[in-house]
């Protein structure tokens, strides 16, 4: 007959554990201490009797169906070559039942204008009901008071910046949970624009087509020179139609900020092209009247710019020159020095000043 030492009574690693009932994997229940090469075998039982299961290992697994809510005693006895302990050792396994509330914040999507402005977050629970935690997402973020009702965030990252809150009860840890996201804006990057029109027609454009902004932005027009023509606001950008005649370089100054963040704006200049493809057209005739209508001798591609080293001579029909400018600036209203010339008929010379060919010819002043 063989004598076999009497196998010790197991010692759980826990006396007490805990488990939520919306846990899904269940708990572990670990002998400690453990020796692997003891050649042990743990059964695992409820008080009542029913297996739970048996291993060699130093854990097993309580999946989480297998409990009730409430308390339950659990036995653990080892085996080892036919002998039993005489006594198992005990765990109390207590399941606990979450509340049924979903944790909500205060906030579930604002922005702020800057890194180091100040976010005001509040849980619609508060403690003692349960234990709120707020934690961050995004690393950067500094979190005043995380354990508490309400707190203050700060030192958020250009972009998105998410805020978790968890709530929890003894046995349950963070048993529902909520985001909070705070978008840090960033300064709008305004580009110069270049737009080119035809003569006498409107010109459709759109400054922020090349420019860096996002769905929040206001944009204003700065002052431009109203006597070139009219710009109208419509939806996806704005319009320009040139007063009659109007050719030339405009240039539009605007400014783009962020919507709410006055100190989040860029600058940028349109600069819009008009008539460059009008020809050089002298007017065959003026009629200086003081009416507003064909009072000066207006040769069209001037005001375009590109001939800015232009000139013009006019000649009476005896050959007589009565009017010179270098540059010419389109102004010329039939005159004499102060004097207005007679009605009847003139020549004209006008140099673009360029590669282009000179033009002459005959011009009429009408009174």
């Amino acid at each position: 007959m063989t004598i076999r030492d009497q196998i010790s009574k197991p010692i759980p690693k826990s006396n007490i554990v805990e488990i939520c009932h919306n846990d899904n994997i269940g708990i572990e229940l670990c002998i400690d201490p453990f020796d692997p090469t003891a050649g042990i075998t743990y059964q695992w039982e409820f008080e009542s009797g029913t297996p739970i299961g048996e291993s060699s290992a130093a854990c097993i697994l309580l999946n989480n169906e297998m409990l009730d809510v409430g308390d339950q005693l659990v036995h653990v006895f080892a085996s080892k070559d036919g002998c039993t302990s005489l006594e198992p050792g005990l765990v109390l396994v207590s399941k606990k039942q979450a509340p049924n509330i979903k944790a909500e914040a205060n906030i579930d999507l604002t922005t702020t204008c800057g890194k180091d402005d100040i976010v005001q977050l509040t849980s619609e629970i508060l403690p003692p009901e349960v234990g709120v935690k707020w934690t961050s997402l995004s690393g950067s973020i500094e979190i005043l008071t995380p354990e508490s009702g309400s707190t203050l965030i700060t030192s958020f990252k250009s972009g998105l910046n998410v805020v978790l809150l968890t709530y929890s009860k003894p046995g349950c840890p963070n048993f529902t949970s909520d985001t909070v996201k705070v978008f840090l804006l960033e300064t709008p990057d305004a580009r110069d624009d270049a737009f080119d029109g035809a003569f006498n027609e409107e010109l459709p454009f759109d400054v922020l087509l090349n420019d860096n902004v996002g769905i929040l932005y206001e944009l204003r027009l700065g002052s431009f020179d109203e006597t070139t023509g009219d710009i109208e606001a419509v939806p996806g950008g704005f319009i320009f139609t040139p007063d009659r005649g109007y050719a030339g370089v405009l240039e539009i100054p605007y400014k783009l900020c962020i919507q709410g963040c006055p100190n989040l704006c860029d600058n940028a200049v349109a600069r819009l092209r008009i008539g460059f493809d009008v020809p050089c057209e002298p007017p065959t005739i003026i009629t200086p009247n003081g009416d507003g209508i064909n009072d000066e001798f207006v040769i069209p591609c001037i005001s375009s710019g590109r001939y800015a080293q232009n000139e013009l001579i006019i000649f009476n029909q005896w050959g007589d020159q009565v009017y010179q400018s270098k540059p010419y600036n389109n102004d010329w209203a039939g005159t004499y020095g102060n004097d207005a010339l007679p009605a009847g008929t003139y020549y004209f010379v006008f140099n673009p000043g360029t590669s282009s060919n000179r033009l002459n010819g005959f011009l009429i002043i009408q009174r």
